[in-house]
C-alpha cells in the first residue's frame, strides 16, 4: 500500500482497482504484502498471459505423474518422518531412497523437517451454475465498492468451455477468509445487487474452503530459499519461493537441479 501511494496512484485507483485486484492475488485486502512480491506479480502479468488448463488445475500434477512408471506413485499414504535415505509411513513401512524430497504444503514440511512454520492465508470460493452468463466476457470482476464479502468474480467457462455444467455458465465468487451460512447469504445479497433477481436462479454447485491457500510472504525473506535443508534432504513448494503456482514449480525445478548436481558430484 505504501509503495502504491508513493508511486502516485490516486486513492480512487487504489481502492477501486489495486485493493481488490492485488487483494485477490495475495488474499489480503490490506495490501501488507512486501513490495518485492507486488513487483514480481505485476512483472509476470505484463510479460506473459494468464491461463487455465482445459481440463482443470489437476492437469498440472497429472502431467508430471504421466512421466512415471505406473507402480511408482503411491497415493493417500502419510509420511511421519524422513531421513536422507528413507521415508517412514504412518503404518510403519519404510521406503528407502537415494535422496528425499519433501514437496508438501508449508505446515507439513515444517513438521517433517523441523523448519519454521510459515503463516498462511485462507480463502473460500463459491461456484454457481447460472442459466445465463452474467458477464459474457473472459474478464475478472472486481469489488471496487469496498463492501460485501465477494472480493472478485469470474466465469471460467469464458476461457475453457468445459468448466461449466451443460447448458449453464459457471460463476465463481471468491471470498477472502472463511465463509459461514451468514456469509453465503451476504454473498447472494451482494450478487443480487450486481446482477439483479436472476441470481435467485443460480444453483450453488460447490463451496471450496482452503485453510492454507497461500503462504504469507515475509518481508526481506529471499524469494528462493535453499533447496537442500540437509545432505540428502530437499524441500520445495510455494512456501520456499514466491507464494504462487509459479513459485511452486520453480522451486520444484530448483530441487531437481540440486539433486542432479549432488548425484553427479
Amino acid at each position: 500500500m505504501e509503495a502504491l501511494r508513493t508511486d502516485g496512484f490516486s486513492p480512487r485507483m487504489i481502492e477501486r482497482f489495486f485493493r481488490p485486484f492485488l487483494g485477490g492475488i495475495f488474499l489480503e485486502r490490506e495490501l501488507q504484502t512486501p513490495t518485492s512480491m507486488c513487483h514480481f506479480v505485476l512483472r509476470m502479468f505484463s510479460s506473459g498471459t494468464a491461463a487455465l488448463p482445459a481440463v482443470g488445475m489437476g492437469a498440472i500434477p497429472a502431467q508430471l505423474a504421466a512421466g512415471l512408471p505406473t507402480d511408482w506413485l503411491q497415493l493417500n499414504r502419510r509420511a511421519v518422518s524422513v531421513t536422507p535415505t528413507e521415508v517412514v509411513l504412518d503404518d510403519g513401512e519404510k521406503i528407502m531412497a537415494r535422496a528425499v524430497v519433501v514437496a508438501t504444503d508449508g505446515l507439513a514440511a515444517a513438521h517433517l523437517l523441523n523448519l519454521e512454520c510459515p503463516h498462511s492465508r485462507r480463502v473460500t470460493c463459491l461456484h454457481f451454475a447460472a442459466p445465463r452468463d452474467p458477464v459474457a466476457e473472459p474478464i475478472l470482476v472486481l469489488n471496487g465498492e469496498g463492501r460485501g464479502p465477494v472480493n472478485n468474480l469470474c466465469v471460467p467457462n469464458q476461457v475453457c468451455s468445459g468448466y461449466a455444467p451443460a447448458g449453464s455458465a459457471l460463476v465463481s465468487a471468491t471470498i477472502l477468509g472463511d465463509a459461514d451460512a451468514d456469509t453465503k447469504k451476504a454473498v447472494c445479497r451482494q450478487l443480487t445487487e450486481w446482477y439483479g433477481n436472476e441470481v435467485e436462479d443460480w444453483r450453488l454447485l460447490h463451496q471450496t474452503f482452503v485453510a492454507h491457500a497461500l503462504p504469507v510472504q515475509v518481508p526481506f525473506l529471499p524469494l528462493d530459499q535453499a533447496a537442500r535443508t540437509d545432505p540428502g534432504i530437499y524441500v520445495c513448494g510455494d512456501h520456499r519461493a514466491t507464494p504462487s503456482l509459479q513459485g511452486a514449480m520453480v522451486s520444484g525445478r530448483q530441487v531437481a537441479d540440486a539433486i542432479a548436481a549432488d548425484i553427479q558430484a
